[in-house]
C-alpha cells in the first residue's frame, strides 16, 4: 500500500471561510477535499488570542470517519471537542465524557445511560409536546417575533432544564452562558476572546455547584441528581468514590450545552429551511408519517456539532494516508454528510430521503450521543406543533448566523404569522 505524509490541502482554518456569506466556497473546498485529499494536512492557526498548535488532519469521508469513530482503541478522543488546546484555566471545564476514552468513558456513561432507554423516552412525548405547545402559544399573538429568541430557544432549554432539575431562576443565566461556551471567531458571542468563555464556563459551574449541593441533601430523578450522586471505580475492583467536583461541572456542563445548543441550532435552521423548500413544508405538514425522515434530512442538512477530534494512540494508515502516533485527527462531519460516495443528491434538502445514514450525532462507537432519541422527539414534536397552531409561520427575513467553524448557531432570524390566541386547553 503506497502512503502519502503531507498531502497538500486548503487552509480549512482560514476565519474567511466560516462568513456566512462563503457558505458556498466552503462547501467547494470541502468537496475538492473529499475528491482530491481525504486525508490532508492543516497547519493550525492562532485562535482568540492562543498560539497555534501543532497542526491536524482533516479527515472530510464519511467512511474514514465512521471508521475512526468506531475504533477507540486506535484513536482516542482526548481534547475532543476542539481541535486547539485549552489554557489551563478552561481546560478542566472540557474534560467531560465527550473527551475521555473507554473504560473511563463507558463507566462515566452508565451514570446517565438509565435516564435515555427507549421506554424512558418513549415516556417524554407528551411532556414534550405540552411544552413545545407551550412555547409556541406564548409567541402566538405577537403576529412577527424572533425565531431564535421566541422559539428555537425555549424549547430546548425547558425540555434539558427539567430534564436536569434546573429550576427557572436559572434559566436565563443558561441561556447566557452556553452561547458563550461554544467556539467561535464573533467577538458579539465573545466580547474578550478566552476570558469571555472562562467566565461562561465558571459561571455554569457555580449553578452546577449549588444544584449539587441541594440535590445531595434532596435527591431527586433528574440527571443532576444522578450526577452528584455517582459513585465510580478508578480501577475495576477497586473502592467507589463520588465525582471530583471538575468531573461533576464539566459533565454537567457538557450535558446542559448538548441539550440546548445543537437542538436549537437544528430548529434555526430547520425554519428557514421549511420556509425556501414551501413545497417540503407542505408535503410534511398533510403527511406527519414523514417525521423521522424529515427529521433526520433536517439533522443531517444542519450538522450542528461541525467537528470532534481525535488522537492517534499509534501508527495508522487512514484512507492511503500515513498517520503518526500522536497525530491529531479533526473528523469534519459537515462533509461526511455531503460525501457524494454515501448520499445521493447531497445538496439537495430531502424529507424523504431514505436511508439516511449521516454522522451529526457521531459516527458510532462509544461516544455516540447518548441523547438522540431525545433530541429526534423535540424536533419532530415542535414542528408537528408548530404546523397546527402557526400553520403559516414563515421567516420574513435572513439567519444572521455566529462565525463559526464549530457550531455556526443562529443570531437571529425574524419570522411572521397570523397572530392568534391558543389555549392549552385545546
Amino acid at each position: 500500500m503506497s502512503v502519502e505524509t503531507r498531502p497538500v490541502a486548503a487552509d480549512v482554518l482560514d476565519p474567511e471561510l466560516w462568513l456566512q456569506e462563503n457558505d458556498d466556497e466552503r462547501e467547494r473546498v470541502f468537496a475538492h477535499l473529499r475528491a482530491e485529499a481525504p486525508v490532508s494536512w492543516q497547519e493550525d492557526r492562532e485562535f482568540l488570542g492562543m498560539a497555534p498548535g501543532p497542526g491536524f488532519w482533516s479527515i472530510v469521508k464519511h467512511g474514514d470517519i465512521r471508521a475512526i469513530s468506531r475504533d477507540a482503541e486506535t484513536f482516542s478522543a482526548a481534547g475532543a471537542m476542539q481541535y486547539f488546546d485549552w489554557p489551563p484555566e478552561v481546560a478542566s471545564f472540557y474534560d467531560s465524557i465527550v473527551e475521555i476514552d473507554p473504560p473511563r468513558h463507558t463507566q462515566w456513561r452508565k451514570i446517565i445511560a438509565p435516564a435515555f432507554t427507549a421506554s424512558k423516552v418513549r415516556a417524554w412525548d407528551e411532556r414534550i409536546r405540552r411544552i413545545c405547545r407551550e412555547v409556541i402559544a406564548e409567541a402566538a399573538p405577537l403576529g412577527e417575533c424572533d425565531f431564535p429568541k421566541h422559539f428555537a430557544e425555549q424549547v430546548p432549554l425547558r425540555i434539558t432544564a427539567e430534564m436536569m432539575g434546573i429550576p427557572e431562576s436559572y434559566w436565563d443565566d443558561v441561556i447566557e452562558y452556553t452561547h458563550s461556551y461554544l467556539h467561535c471567531y464573533d467577538r458579539e458571542v465573545l466580547p474578550e476572546g478566552v476570558e469571555s468563555i472562562k467566565k461562561a464556563c465558571t459561571e455554569l459551574a457555580a449553578m452546577a455547584h449549588e444544584l449539587a449541593e441541594f440535590r445531595r441533601r434532596e435527591p431527586g430523578e433528574d440527571l443532576t441528581s444522578m450526577l452528584a450522586n455517582a459513585e465510580i471505580q478508578d480501577e475495576e475492583g477497586g473502592p467507589t468514590r463520588p465525582l471530583s467536583d471538575d468531573e461533576y461541572a464539566s459533565f454537567w456542563l457538557t450535558m446542559v450545552t448538548g441539550g440546548t445548543e445543537t437542538t436549537r441550532m437544528t430548529l434555526n435552521h430547520g425554519m428557514e429551511l421549511l420556509t425556501h423548500h414551501p413545497d417540503q413544508r407542505e408535503r410534511w405538514r398533510n403527511d406527519l408519517s414523514l417525521s423521522r425522515p424529515a427529521v433526520e434530512e433536517m439533522i443531517r442538512w444542519t450538522t450542528p456539532q461541525g467537528y470532534f477530534r481525535r488522537v492517534a494512540n499509534r501508527d495508522v494508515v487512514v484512507n492511503g494516508t500515513e498517520i503518526k502516533k500522536d497525530d491529531r485527527m479533526v473528523l469534519w462531519y459537515h462533509s461526511g454528510n455531503r460525501d457524494e460516495d454515501v448520499f445521493e443528491r447531497p445538496f439537495e434538502f430531502d424529507i424523504t430521503r431514505d436511508p439516511n445514514p449521516h454522522v451529526a450525532f457521531g459516527g458510532g462507537g462509544p461516544h455516540f450521543c447518548i441523547g438522540l432519541g431525545i433530541a429526534r422527539m423535540e424536533i419532530a414534536d415542535f414542528f408537528e406543533e408548530l404546523f397546527q397552531l402557526l400553520p403559516d409561520i414563515e421567516t420574513t427575513g435572513p439567519m444572521v448566523r455566529v462565525h463559526s467553524f464549530y457550531m455556526p448557531e443562529a443570531k437571529s432570524m425574524p419570522c411572521a404569522f397570523t397572530p392568534r390566541t391558543i389555549s392549552l386547553d385545546d
